[in-house]
């Protein structure tokens, strides 16, 4: 579960140029890690108008087929606009990890 989800926010990274050394990570999780982020970029988040809901419905479904409860929120005053909250218990008393991520776009100029 969690090996599948850094996979994800390592390849994630690779789209953002970081460098990425991903020799390590066994075939058929890369390649599950890679379908995913195939089908969430090609969701249409454009901003305006905005519109998540098919972002937020494939990462719950990764989350749910991860055995991660996610709970989502959708703003009546943005337009049903929708966010999606998950959250993975720690161990030990090390500091806690935040993951953050913007699912809409908007066009540069």
């Amino acid at each position: 579960m969690i090996r599948f989800l850094l996979v994800l926010g390592l390849l994630g990274s690779c789209l953002k140029g970081v460098e990425c050394a991903t020799a390590a990570i066994p075939a058929d999780l890369e390649s599950e890690a890679v379908h995913v982020l195939q089908a969430y970029i090609q969701i249409d988040t454009s901003n305006p108008p905005g519109r998540v809901t098919a972002a937020v419905d494939l990462l719950e479904k990764v989350l749910k087929k991860e055995g991660i409860a996610s709970k989502r929120y959708v703003s009546d005053s943005a337009g049903g606009t929708a966010s999606l909250l998950a959250r993975l218990p720690g161990k030990g008393s090390g500091k806690a990890l935040l993951m953050l991520s913007h699912m809409d776009v908007v066009p540069a100029d």
